[in-house]
């Protein structure tokens, strides 16, 4: 039995047990060729309370010489009490190519997204970017990245607590991020990245994520991860109580 087949079956065996949000960011791969990436989470808490998550995501990723590309997918589910308090999920696409050089290239992307407690009835991203790259030959396994787009958002959010009714809304919006990786040793990986998404026509009305991530590797194609999420809406929507989240997130993911 191959080495890649017994991950595999290790997988197949504790794949429900524990989990951490997917980021798109950490779904890019560096080496060539094609490579699978699966998380998942099971936990459940009684007692005073009774709780209950289950979350799953999975990615597939594609690095050629000149072209690169992949999809993910995550979905979340949870109770407290036997009442529902998260359901979300989203899917990604993404492809680029390389131009003239390694530390340019152009990508197109789409995304399909929902939340349920964040009134997020439908969120559909069509978009384009230039993505950076920079390495320090000198600095211990850090690399650098820099994306500059635009993307075409059109949301669909619940309001019947309001009106009764949803509201759709269709908008330009600027997408920009800063990744930040430093590969401490060959078992130690630190990831962060910073994303601004402005309306262009109302600077306002801007979004920005930060996603910091830490992976102890155990195994060749299992590690342990943790991971840190901060989400801050200027103007969300009026159903939402606060401008921010944060969410703190432990697991396992499996790579071939």
């Amino acid at each position: 039995m191959s080495y890649k087949l017994l991950c595999f079956v290790f997988l197949v065996f504790v794949s429900a047990q524990v989990s951490a949000q997917v980021n798109t960011e950490v779904m890019r791969k560096g080496d060539e060729g094609l490579s699978l990436g699966l998380k998942s989470l099971l936990s459940y808490q009684s007692g005073n309370t009774d709780k209950l998550s289950v979350s799953g995501g999975a990615n597939i990723s594609y690095v050629g010489d000149f072209w690169y590309g992949f999809m993910a997918g995550n979905i979340g589910y949870s109770e407290t009490s036997s009442v529902k308090d998260t359901w979300k999920g989203f899917g990604h696409v993404r492809g680029g190519r390389k131009l003239f050089t390694d530390w340019f290239s152009v990508e197109l992307f789409a995304q399909k997204e929902f939340d349920e407690f964040l009134t997020l009835n439908d969120r559909n991203l069509l978009g384009g970017s230039l993505r950076f790259y920079s390495s320090f030959p000198d600095g211990g396994g850090v690399r650098v990245y820099l994306g500059l787009g635009l993307m075409m958002e059109n949301e669909t959010l619940d309001y019947s607590s309001v009106d009764g009714s949803d509201r759709e809304s269709t908008i330009l919006r600027s997408t920009n991020y800063l990744t930040f990786s430093w590969k401490l040793n060959d078992s130690l990986l630190f990831g962060s990245t910073l994303y601004y998404q402005p309306a262009p026509a109302d600077f306002k009305d801007y979004r920005v994520l930060v996603n910091s991530n830490l992976d102890v590797k155990i195994f060749e194609c299992f590690s342990f991860t943790t991971a840190v999420n901060f989400r801050y809406d200027n103007e969300p929507p009026v159903t939402v109580a606060e401008k921010y989240d944060v969410e703190f997130n432990y697991g396992i993911k499996f790579e071939f």
